[in-house]
């Protein structure tokens, strides 16, 4: 009886032990996972930083390479009025059509700084651009336009249509050797606007488009690629395009805006 009891009473005392002992561990277990929680928590936030801190500097690098290359354009569109009323004074009305058109294609180019136009403008630009490339190209091609005319007031970002139309006449149209179509297309479909760029030229064989969908495409790809990178980063989506394509037939560059 006398060895029985502190015996029992020591084994008690062992277990409360044991007891408190698991409780800390699990105690401790719950706060390391806890901890490991929250420090993964915290390397996605400092990784989604970084990448906005990237996303920022992209943009800003583009928009300073925007506005080093304005500083030409702008001069040349006061010298080119100034030309303009010169031809208009010697009723050269020929000269005044070609230089006026040039000037609004710069002045649309502008557009004071903006950053974002409407759509109306952008194909305003366009209109202006293949009126001057007609001077050169006379009637190898024909430009067709399909506009519902009720989306022309929604805002994009500027130039995203005119080097599509320039790709399509240098590296479609005029290596055809043919006169050609290039059509701009504007409707909604299922919440988006779509424009479509579309020509008669040479087309492209699927190695082609892969290249310039890798950055391999060169002088040819390098219109098409910058409006895809452009639209990407104003939207931050990487779906808004689609590129279809034959050789020797035809290709079809579509721009899917979210409204």
């Amino acid at each position: 009886m006398y060895i029985v009891k502190p015996v029992e009473s020591l084994m008690q005392c062992i277990n409360m032990l044991k007891s408190e002992e698991n409780q800390c561990i699990e105690l401790f277990e719950k706060q390391r996972k806890e901890i490991l929680k929250d420090t993964k928590r915290l390397v996605e936030v400092d990784k989604t930083i970084e990448e906005i801190i990237c996303k920022e500097r992209k943009i800003k690098k583009m928009e300073f390479e925007t506005l080093q290359e304005s500083i030409k354009p702008h001069f040349l569109y006061n010298a080119l009025s100034s030309i303009a009323a010169i031809a208009l004074e010697n009723s050269d009305e020929k000269t005044y059509n070609a230089v006026m058109a040039l000037g609004n294609f710069y002045k649309g180019f502008l557009s004071r700084g903006r950053k974002k136009i409407s759509l109306r403008e952008e194909i305003e630009i366009v209109k202006n651009y293949l009126e001057i490339q007609k001077l050169r190209f006379g009637d190898m091609f024909e430009a067709e336009y399909e506009i519902d005319e009720k989306l022309l007031d929604i805002t994009v970002p500027k130039l995203i249509l005119q080097p599509l139309v320039e790709n399509s006449l240098y590296h479609g149209i005029r290596l055809k050797g043919e006169k050609g179509i290039i059509k701009i297309s504007v409707y909604k479909k299922e919440e988006r606007v779509h424009i479509v760029v579309f020509d008669t030229g040479v087309g492209m064989s699927e190695k082609q488009l892969k290249d310039i969908i890798s950055d391999k495409g060169g002088e040819k790809g390098f219109g098409l690629k910058s409006t895809i990178k452009r639209i990407q980063y104003y939207y931050n989506d990487l779906n808004l395009y689609e590129i279809t394509a034959k050789e020797g037939l035809y290709f079809k560059m579509e721009i899917k805006i979210p409204m």
